[in-house]
């Protein structure tokens, strides 16, 4: 088996010349709004009054109890034999489940109404539980009134929340104003809920914020921590299930070995933060507990930069007090927590549930961030045509992998020439990047899963040697019934200009593709640059989600040589 290679900085993509990529990955950083930063002021902590404990007992072992309030503040207590006790953020809270994978396993429902379909989650400080019955993707008993904040209820079908099992990923009506924190009314708290408007499309990828989107930054939303997927390519870093002949394996081995495959999380303003992916049940198999790529003896490092060194593991780099959760720490100026996890299609994915433990003079609150997807793969270059007699494709001169020296990378260009206008015009088709199914979603076998192609992303070009902004929309054109160009903001915050992709996501499909015609020399005279003959020049792109206030992206690029 291959040993996974040292880390490099996170901003630092690999398949075209390193100056190229450099430049590239920070366009992706600048071009995107920045993640939230933590303040550097140090916020009054108001006292508050203690709250009864909340007891009971699962009927199963291993889960972690989470006590969650409608501003997103969480307590949690670990039941490795099913009983629990915990003092609730606040009067009234609603509980919910981690297993102990590191996975939400969903919310604890405390009562029915209108014949199962409404599920009541509303539970006051000082409950008595009782006996949980923890059942697949949520967990149920009958509270006695007294205890029942009967507010805090969801729909449901014969008493099952509709997001129960499926991450909240749901379809689900548009609400009045919805039970305090869980707008979309679908018994997933937002903080853990990865679709929380209840349109389907994961919150990442949702151009569209839910109604009244002030409320995800007003200081009545809940309270969370964005993270977002990252995952650098070029040429020599491909992988793509439509590749022919791509396996499981090797879509694991590319990414249990991939340097450039990041989380980054924003880390919420107090001291110190640290980061709970859930305990292993054995300190020496984390595959046992907890997430396996930020979890004691797991395959996690800190995402390396001009600050922190390549190859920090965490979180055993960062756990001064011993507690097994690592401190979350920041890299150069201007950046968010990193983490490379080296995992597996099968060890990260959605669902995957954090909590960050905030502490603020001596004061300790727990917020959730929870994982919606993972780019399990690139967009893959399926072919290239300059109209002028040059192009390749898949099994004529672009064949995956692709080595350093072979057609396409930087020490053996694509050959191409200028049209009669003197301009250099190159026409692309793409395979969109992967994810692994989400429920209700077929996810095949272990032996042979199945794979997403991701819809809904924004794609920009751009020669990344010229400049650090993506190539106007002057210099892009396409027929492809599914992009959108869209000049002056194609990311909607920003003004950079590109093509939105208009279809959704679906089964991973090689005879759907992206074809989209890049004009390189108008590219490349926008910013008072040239392509002249015997010049090598790199031209690459991101696909990047449109979301609000966070944006995962992934890569892709290729070199080429003016005959």
């Amino acid at each position: 088996m291959n040993q996974r290679p040292q880390a490099v900085p996170k901003r630092r993509l690999l398949g075209l010349s390193l100056a190229a990529l450099l430049a590239l990955a920070a366009l992706t950083m600048l071009a995107l709004p920045a993640l939230p930063k933590a303040d550097s002021g140090t916020p009054t902590v108001a006292k508050k009054k203690k709250q009864k404990k909340i007891t009971g007992t699962l009927t199963q072992g291993g889960y972690t109890v989470i006590a969650l309030a409608k501003d997103g503040e969480a307590k949690t207590d670990r039941a490795p034999k099913g009983a629990f006790k915990l003092r609730p953020p606040a009067k009234k809270v609603t509980l919910h489940l981690r297993a102990s994978d590191g996975t939400y396993a969903g919310p604890i429902v405390v009562g029915t109404r209108k014949q199962g379909k409404r599920a009541i989650e509303g539970v006051y400080a000082g409950a008595k539980l009782g006996k949980v019955k923890v059942k697949a993707g949520y967990a149920k008993l009958k509270l006695r009134k007294k205890w029942v904040d009967k507010k805090r209820e969801a729909r449901a079908k014969k008493g099952v929340p509709i997001g129960a099992g499926n991450f909240g990923r749901v379809k689900s009506k548009k609400t009045k104003g919805g039970a305090p924190g869980d707008l979309d009314l679908d018994g997933i708290a937002d903080p853990l809920d990865i679709d929380d408007d209840g349109d389907k499309v994961l919150d990442n990828l949702d151009r569209k914020p839910r109604k009244g989107s002030k409320a995800r930054v007003s200081a009545d939303a809940p309270q969370t921590f964005t993270i977002r997927d990252v995952f650098g390519g070029g040429l020599t870093r491909t992988s793509n299930a439509n590749v022919p002949g791509t396996t499981t394996d090797d879509i694991n081995e590319f990414m249990r070995t991939n340097n450039e495959f990041t989380l980054e999380m924003d880390i919420l303003p107090g001291d110190f933060s640290e980061l709970d992916c859930a305990q292993p049940q054995s300190r020496t198999d984390p595959t046992l507990g907890g997430l396996v790529y930020c979890t004691e003896g797991g395959t996690g490092e800190l995402s390396g930069d001009e600050v922190i060194p390549a190859g920090l593991e965490f979180p055993e780099c960062c756990d001064k007090d011993h507690d097994d959760f690592g401190e979350m720490v920041l890299g150069s100026p201007g950046t968010p927590f990193g983490l490379v996890p080296f995992a597996t299609s099968d060890q990260i994915g959605p669902g995957d549930l954090f909590f960050q433990h905030v502490t603020t003079d001596g004061t300790t609150k727990t917020y959730t961030g929870t994982l919606q997807y993972v780019f399990v793969t690139t967009p893959a270059l399926i072919s290239y045509d300059d109209g002028q007699g040059n192009s390749g494709s898949i099994g004529s001169g672009i064949d995956y992998p692709v080595d350093d020296g072979e057609p396409g990378t930087r020490a053996n260009p694509f050959p191409v020439k200028a049209n009669a206008n003197g301009n250099v015009k190159i026409e692309f088709e793409l395979w969109r990047p992967q994810r692994r199914p989400i429920p209700p979603e077929d996810a095949g076998t272990p032996e042979d899963p199945n794979w997403i192609d991701i819809g809904g992303l924004d794609y920009g070009a751009v020669a990344p040697e010229a400049s650090w902004k993506f190539c106007g929309g002057g210099s892009l054109s396409s027929d492809d019934p599914n992009l959108r160009l869209t000049e002056g903001g194609f990311r909607e915050e920003s003004d950079q200009d590109g093509f939105r992709d208009l279809r959704g996501d679906e089964p991973a499909d090689p005879s759907e593709k992206i074809t989209f015609t890049v004009n390189v020399t108008k590219c490349l005279a926008e910013r008072g640059e040239s392509f002249n003959v015997g010049e090598v020049r790199d031209l690459a792109g991101s696909a990047l989600t449109p979301a609000f206030l966070i944006n995962d992206n992934t890569t892709w690029g290729a070199s080429f040589i003016r005959e």
